[in-house]
């Protein structure tokens, strides 16, 4: 599941356009990009645009 949160974060997708894609609530979606983040050692940002 957090492989799919992952690729759906890369593109840009907000924290809702993911839930609502998975059918999962917000919160349950920002503790899973939380954790992917973590795992990778990334942020966001880093994640989205590139590191800087």
């Amino acid at each position: 599941m957090e492989g799919r949160h992952g690729h759906l974060l890369a593109t840009g997708a907000t924290h809702k356009d993911i839930a609502n894609a998975l059918f999962l609530s917000v919160r349950t979606v920002e503790n899973h990009v939380s954790r992917v983040l973590a795992k990778l050692g990334t942020t966001r940002t880093d994640l989205t645009h590139g590191p800087t």
